[in-house]
């Protein structure tokens, strides 16, 4: 017993001189003499040049092993840029020795990465830097070659993972860290800096998923955190990938500077309309995704989005109650459905982009239903107030999204109604009648004042507009927009129009103004010659033009029609007053003119040139064949 006492004393003795001498070694041991070493390692493994600016190596009683390395840099590829790919402050690694002696495992307690700066590129042919971090070809080739017998990739690959030891991690830690994402490419230009990331894992393992949160500040206010992710990883070391399932992404949209967002691309800082306000909690879902030295693939985004605010200066009140469900593979986007509401009315769109990360391309459908233009425009100080409720829809296409080719490229068709629609602080007939003072004789002014109905006079006298229909169709291609059918009609006079209204809002449309009948026949009452305006309705026919560029945009009726027609109209009267006199006192002189011109109104009424009117006129003067010489006879004159 006395001799396994002595053994046992002996070997407790040897035990505690060597892990005197381990811990005296440990801590003596300059690991800074093999830093460059060790660098040069890792730089050749992942075909960048590391630099480790320091190293402290740690042995602690109950604590075990910790190394911290400090001032830790990879400089990026040069084809990418000069700049380091990656800087980290501080990585500090605890290892539990207690686990390894006994289990044979390397159990890590704590990894702590501080202030971590990640630079990711990517490159107008689609390469990123990141992916290019891999053995140079030259050093696999050497080794290929010094060893003929080595196994073929697959099996080398899956031979190392079964011969790494069990690792695990009980907590990984990565704070205050940036990643800097720039996308060089020339249809879409990116640049996104995303601070304040937090990442934490936890139970890290080669062999088993683990989980893993995210939080972060991208593009927000300073000091939140607007992005949160969870989900699950796995790392699969046979092909060098990363898998991730069941992957979320929570934002809550008030968080975001939306200044720092306009910023990002110039497609968006071109945009003429920009919000100020926007909030909503936006829920995207990853089932599942891989990234290897290949990139992403599988990669499916599920996007909703709900309790939608969007307040935009040039509208009076928000855009709320949005809602939305989208598919993204990145190279694509399927906008499935929006909805949202402005005051009482509602819009919803439909919506596909192609070929984001190429020449992208995209379509799209949009709805209106009942939207009130009083809710849409704040017209507080417009010279008229336009009100309505705007129905219609509207589809299209185009290319590109960088503002000039966009404009180039976008088409599309629809139509557009305004129902229950009335103008205020304007008389629509009123401002007509006002652009025909260029006639003669003030002939306009004393219509007006002549002995008009009651009612007639009331609806001049008033300063709103009742529309009972408001519609028109509408075409965008090349830069212009078509209006086509277009339709104004009140009680008081309908309207027509087509022409265009280009980019630049140069306008050129037609406008054919026909008044009622009623109002018609009442002011050619009180001005005779107004009937030389009649159609074939017997209704005052007025052709006119809108055109100039917005805001300089005016209206002028068709001067030289409206001339001709009213002196045809004036002079066939006068004319005409002074041969019945003559036929007044020789009948005989009526009579033969009336018995040799039984056909005049085919050959006087030849001139097409002269609109409508026309017919309108010898319609009146059918029982009279001399007049209708006259009135033709002053037509061909006129023309």
């Amino acid at each position: 017993m006395k001799i396994l006492r002595v053994i046992f004393f002996v070997v407790l003795g040897l035990v505690i001189l060597i892990s005197l001498a381990a811990f005296i070694f440990i801590k003596t041991f300059d690991v800074n003499k093999y830093l460059p070493q060790v660098a040069q390692q890792v730089g050749k493994a992942i075909n960048r040049q590391v630099n480790i600016g320091h190293a402290n190596l740690e042995l602690a009683l109950f604590k075990g092993i910790s190394l911290e390395l400090r001032n830790i840099t990879i400089k990026d590829d040069q084809e990418f840029s000069r700049n380091n790919f990656l800087t980290l402050d501080t990585a500090y690694v605890g290892l539990d020795v207690g686990a390894l002696i006994q289990k044979r495992q390397i159990s890590v307690t704590d990894i702590i990465l501080t202030t971590l700066q990640i630079s990711i590129v990517r490159l107008p042919n689609g390469a990123i830097n990141a992916q290019t971090m891999a053995p140079a070809p030259s050093r696999a080739g050497e080794a290929s070659t010094a060893s003929p017998a080595v196994l073929p990739a697959s099996n080398s690959a899956s031979n190392q993972t079964m011969m790494l030891p069990v690792l695990s991690v009980r907590s990984i830690s990565i704070k205050h860290a940036q990643l800097s994402f720039e996308d060089q490419n020339k249809q879409m230009p990116l640049h996104v800096l995303i601070k304040d990331v937090d990442i934490q894992i936890n139970n890290f393992s080669l062999n088993d998923p683990f989980d893993f949160t995210v939080s972060a500040n991208v593009l927000a206010q300073e000091g939140q955190k607007n992005i949160l992710v969870a989900g699950h990883c796995f790392l699969d070391l046979t092909k060098t990938a990363v898998r991730i399932s069941n992957l979320q992404v929570k934002s809550d949209l008030s968080q975001w500077d939306w200044a720092l967002v306009r910023n990002i691309t110039p497609m968006l800082q071109a945009l003429p309309v920009w919000p100020q306000t926007i909030k909503g909690n936006i829920l995207i879902g990853i089932p599942s995704a891989s990234a290897s030295q290949k990139g992403l693939e599988g990669l499916s985004l599920q996007i909703g989005l709900t309790d939608g605010y969007v307040k935009i200066k040039e509208l009076l009140n928000p855009i709320e109650q949005i809602s939305l469900q989208a598919e993204s593979d990145l190279n694509s986007v399927s906008l499935k459905r929006l909805e949202a509401h402005i005051g009482s009315g509602q819009i919803n769109a439909q919506a596909d982009l192609k070929d984001l990360l190429n020449v992208p391309g995209y379509t799209f459908e949009f709805q209106s239903k009942s939207v009130k233009v009083e809710d849409l425009l704040d017209q507080s100080n417009a010279p008229y107030v336009l009100k309505g409720e705007v129905v219609g829809q509207f589809s299209g296409s185009g290319k590109s999204f960088e503002p000039q080719s966009m404009l180039n490229n976008i088409k599309g068709e629809g139509d557009i109604a305004l129902n229950n629609a009335k103008v205020e602080k304007l008389n629509i007939l009123k401002v007509i009648l006002d652009k025909l003072n260029f006639i003669p004789g003030n002939i306009i002014q004393s219509a007006l004042e002549g002995a008009l109905p009651s009612n007639i006079k009331t609806q001049l006298d008033t300063d709103t507009t009742i529309l009972d229909k408001l519609q028109s169709k509408i075409k965008v291609e090349n830069k212009v927009i078509s209006l086509s059918d277009a339709q104004v009609n009140s009680k008081l006079f309908s309207m027509a129009a087509e022409g265009t209204i280009d980019f630049d809002l140069n306008t050129n449309i037609t406008v054919n103004v026909s008044l009622s009948s009623d109002i018609s026949a009442s002011l050619a009452k009180s001005a005779s010659p107004l009937k030389g305006l009649f159609n074939d309705q017997n209704c005052i026919y007025i052709p006119g033009k809108v055109s100039g560029k917005a805001p300089s945009v005016s209206y002028l009726p068709q001067i030289d029609y409206i001339t001709k027609k009213v002196a045809v109209s004036e002079g066939t009267q006068q004319i005409t007053q002074q041969l019945q006199k003559v036929f007044d006192k020789n009948p005989g002189v009526k009579n033969l003119l009336n018995s040799i011109l039984p056909g005049n109104s085919e050959n006087t009424n030849s001139d097409n040139g002269t609109a409508q009117s026309d017919q309108s006129t010898n319609n009146q003067n059918q029982e009279d064949p001399s007049k209708k010489l006259i009135n033709g006879f002053l037509g061909k004159i006129l023309h």
